[in-house]
């Protein structure tokens, strides 16, 4: 990510081993810093995926957090406002002009070998009709605009299929609209300020009703997607008693059931795999906060989490106590799924000091850690066969040679 500010090669080797954002921070309020690596960044922002270095008050450059060019052009409070140029892996996508950080008119270019460098598509989305297209030149959207939004009957699509039309405020959909799933009727209704807020849904093959909203809330709601949810909602969000199923190859089975709260999961609640329970206790944002993990449904672990197991006790299948944790430090096993991923010691709910990984049951580490990464000596499998033995750097390999090595 530094690549773009770092003048010289000192400035690299000085700060080589510092973490980008703290580094960036650092430089922003360093003055003399600044002058030395001859920028001067009063104007920079760092975003949680994104940063901007401006030339001037309203002109810069964006780029990701490796230091890949996304934008140069306009800004205004942080979001692409004026004219601007688009950049993926180097090359010019789209040139014209941005508003509230949308395209509002100009010229999208291809990038594939076919298409290169040639206009696949012009938009003009200020005023009046217009369309929208994604970085590949698909459509994504066609309909009204009003200063650059989305404003009155439009159309959304996905991979070239209907998924939505209806009608859209500032943007949001608001008002009344139609919502599809590979064709199929899914929803019919009112929105409001972008969420589904009365109308009948659910519709399946036979074109059955499977809930109803009313004012954005309803005692049963079936969300199709990735997670299916059938529950109660509040506002256009998963709010009270709900189960989330998952999909499995071509069936859906039960994940979750449990309370909700603002489309979280917050309270008392369980999680399955495969029909097996594997937790059940309190959550907080999604998070688990305090409960029992099972493995093969025995109880495995009971205590509290702090993103991770903090304090409580492990048990082997007998019930016997095989391992305690205190305020994220000890010794402990850690499953996903029912598989077992790593046992050894933890320091602060962080792998540090002697530990192993599997993969599908099968070694896969052992060796050394240092706050959560290979650190040390250590020795990688595969399938069971030892493909590397010798020292980690931050969970990278360090391959020696006679008179220097490099970390990979």
């Amino acid at each position: 990510m530094l690549k773009n500010i770092k003048s010289t090669y000192f400035i690299k080797i000085i700060f080589s081993y510092i973490d980008d954002d703290r580094l960036l921070k650092f430089i922003k309020y360093n003055k003399s810093l600044q002058h030395l690596l001859k920028i001067y960044l009063y104007h920079y922002k760092l975003y949680s995926d994104r940063y901007i270095i401006f030339n001037t008050k309203r002109e810069g450059k964006e780029y990701d957090l490796s230091g890949n060019l996304l934008y140069e052009g306009e800004f205004l409070a942080g979001k692409r406002n004026g004219h601007g140029k688009e950049y993926y892996s180097g090359q010019i996508v789209f040139e014209g002009e941005y508003l509230d950080g949308n395209k509002l008119k100009g010229k999208g270019y291809g990038k594939d070998k076919y298409n290169k460098g040639k206009i696949i598509y012009e938009i003009n989305n200020e005023n009046g009709k217009g369309k929208e297209y994604d970085i590949e030149g698909n459509l994504i959207f066609e309909g009204k605009y009003l200063n650059g939004k989305r404003n009155g009957y439009g159309r959304e699509y996905s991979f070239s299929s209907l998924i939505f039309e209806g009608e859209y405020l500032n943007g949001k959909k608001h008002g009344w609209g139609r919502e599809y799933d590979s064709k199929t009727l899914i929803f019919k209704g009112k929105y409001f300020n972008g969420v589904k807020w009365s109308g009948q849904g659910g519709y399946n093959y036979e074109g059955k009703i499977e809930y109803e909203l009313i004012n954005g809330k309803c005692s049963s709601v079936v969300d199709y997607g990735d997670i299916t949810y059938i529950g109660e909602y509040l506002n256009g969000k998963k709010h009270g008693k709900g189960k989330e199923y998952g999909r499995y190859v071509i069936f859906y089975k039960l994940i979750y059931e449990g309370e909700f709260s603002c489309g979280k999961r917050k309270g008392k609640g369980k999680e399955y795999h495969y029909d097996k329970i594997i937790f059940e206790g309190e959550y907080l944002y999604n998070n688990r906060i305090r409960g029992k993990e099972y493995v093969n449904e025995i109880l495995e672990f009971e205590g509290e989490y702090f993103h991770t197991k903090w304090n409580g006790k492990g048990y082997d299948e007998s019930g016997n106590v095989i391992y305690e944790l205190n305020d994220g430090c000890g010794k402990v096993k850690e499953y996903k799924n029912e598989r077992l991923i790593y046992e050894g010691d933890y320091l602060n709910g962080k792998k540090h000091g002697k530990g192993k990984e599997y993969s599908r049951e099968y070694l896969i580490y052992e060796g050394d850690y240092l706050n959560g990464k290979r650190h040390g000596k250590g020795k990688e499998y595969d399938n069971g066969k030892l493909i590397f033995d010798g020292e980690f750097i931050e969970g990278k390999r360090v391959e020696k040679y006679s008179d220097f090595c490099i970390i990979i």
